[in-house]
């Protein structure tokens, strides 16, 4: 039976409308790692296990997976095989061009003060990252990992061209099973809130500006900094983060 963290239940718990607060429970669950691999997000189940009817569970699911947070990865990794360097190699380039694309049309329509708040509030949770876990084994560096991944794909959903947005989804979730020990390592423990969650603000601002070259260059300059992650990366069907 699906359950949900009482303290992220009970910290949402005046949130209305109902909607928003279903979102914001199944998201920081998600990204808390309280979630067994695999496990399924129904209507009934969230409904049941929240005592809420179905109506504003449909709402929330249907944001998270326009987020590109809910994704079924299962059929995709049956049968997958390791990633060859240059494979590695040529998926990161690829990845650069599309979200630089995506970050440039996304600074070049512009994006409401609503959504930039939000941006600022996934970036907010990624600096609280001050340091990771001794063991790649511990569970809140894959609720960092998605909060970092939600980001991007937000930002690709802003560019406003949905087959963009479809091919980094994807991209995205490849990216997402592949994990590195060089993340551990001494150079690149607080990552997140000393490298990363600076250049989103600078993108953000890139964004709010209307800036779109500036934005292009910063996501491919943040993409490129995990080169070295990826090429020594290795599949991981297991955790998926």
């Amino acid at each position: 039976m699906l359950k949900f963290p009482q303290e992220i239940v009970d910290m949402y718990k005046d949130l209305k409308p109902a909607h928003q607060k279903i979102y914001r429970i199944i998201r920081d669950t998600i990204f808390s790692g309280q979630i067994p691999s695999g496990e399924k997000f129904t209507e009934e189940g969230i409904a049941k296990a929240l005592g809420i009817s179905r109506t504003p569970v449909r709402s929330a699911l249907s944001r998270l997976r326009s987020e590109g947070l809910l994704q079924n990865i299962t059929k995709s990794n049956l049968g997958i095989r390791e990633y060859s360097l240059q494979e590695k190699t040529d998926l990161i380039y690829l990845d650069s061009l599309l979200e630089g694309k995506a970050a440039y049309l996304a600074a070049e329509r512009g994006v409401s003060q609503e959504d930039l708040s939000t941006l600022i509030e996934i970036n907010d949770a990624i600096a609280t990252y001050r340091d990771l876990p001794p063991s790649p084994t511990q569970l809140n560096v894959c609720g960092v990992r998605d909060l970092h991944m939600q980001f991007h794909l937000l930002i690709a959903k802003f560019s406003g061209n949905r087959f963009l947005y479809k091919e980094i989804v994807e991209l995205r979730n490849i990216m997402r099973i592949l994990r590195s020990e060089l993340v551990y390592s001494k150079e690149r423990r607080n990552d997140y809130a000393d490298f990363i969650a600076p250049i989103h603000r600078q993108l953000i601002q890139a964004i709010q500006a209307r800036c779109p070259e500036d934005a292009e260059i910063i996501v491919r300059y943040e993409i490129s900094h995990g080169r070295e992650i990826y090429a020594d990366s290795s599949i991981d069907l297991g955790r998926g983060g």
